[in-house]
């Protein structure tokens, strides 16, 4: 229950990242694709969209840095850049450019579009890198309009990968059919698959600890 409080802390951060005019600028560091950096204030954004299954994942797709506060800032895209950290109220969050697999393909194929966002850090431990990112939950109902209410995405990577694969939503704890998409999710790891695929394992015990599986693909990969 703590680390999806900590997950939850971590979204609710990066979400008090967003930036109006009358918001203070947020410290960053950005590292472009050829090792440089570059240290600032993020003073504006652009987010991305992408699917999962129904839902909405968001992400930033591009940052505005300026040396001080309230200064122009310079445009930076994820797809230029291997990461950005964000210092809020003294700690440091971790935020990688990834694409997002694109939606309804395989995830052990790793297809995915042609931007990058960044995705923030929430777990890492021997070569596997878990992400958390802000969503919108769509529901959809006989009559307009489609009701999209706030939620949470948890993803997962290879270290080395450039390619984020969702594999948990809150509401993916009653959905139908959803721990055959979990497993699909992790089938690059026999051993992980055959475990979601068992009797032991139960969707609703993510609900509380949605990175506990990838504790398990840590032991079994």
């Amino acid at each position: 229950m703590k680390r999806l409080l900590s997950i939850i802390a971590i979204i609710m951060m990066v979400a008090s990242i967003a930036v109006a005019k009358d918001k203070e600028a947020v410290k960053c560091t950005l590292t472009l694709l050829d090792g440089k950096t570059v240290t600032g204030y993020m003073v504006d954004y652009k987010t991305k969209t992408n699917t999962y299954g129904a839902d909405k994942v968001l992400t930033i797709s591009k940052v505005f840095i300026a040396e001080k506060p309230g200064e122009a800032g310079t445009e930076y895209s994820a797809n230029d850049s291997k990461k950005i950290v964000f210092t809020v109220d003294g700690k440091e969050i971790e935020c990688l450019s990834m694409y997002i697999l694109r939606n309804n393909t395989r995830p052990i194929n790793l297809k995915h579009g042609s931007e990058k966002g960044f995705m923030n850090v929430v777990y890492k431990k021997d070569g596997i890198i878990g992400f958390a990112s802000n969503a919108k939950e769509v529901i959809w109902s006989s009559t307009p309009p489609v009701m999209e209410l706030p939620t949470y995405v948890v993803s997962y990577c290879v270290e080395g990968d450039e390619v984020a694969v969702p594999y948990w939503i809150p509401s993916d704890a009653n959905s139908i059919g959803a721990k055959t998409g979990l497993r699909y999710c992790f089938e690059r790891f026999p051993k992980v698959a055959e475990y979601i695929k068992g009797k032991e394992f139960k969707m609703k015990d993510l609900k509380n600890a949605p990175l506990s599986i990838l504790d398990k693909v840590v032991e079994l990969k």
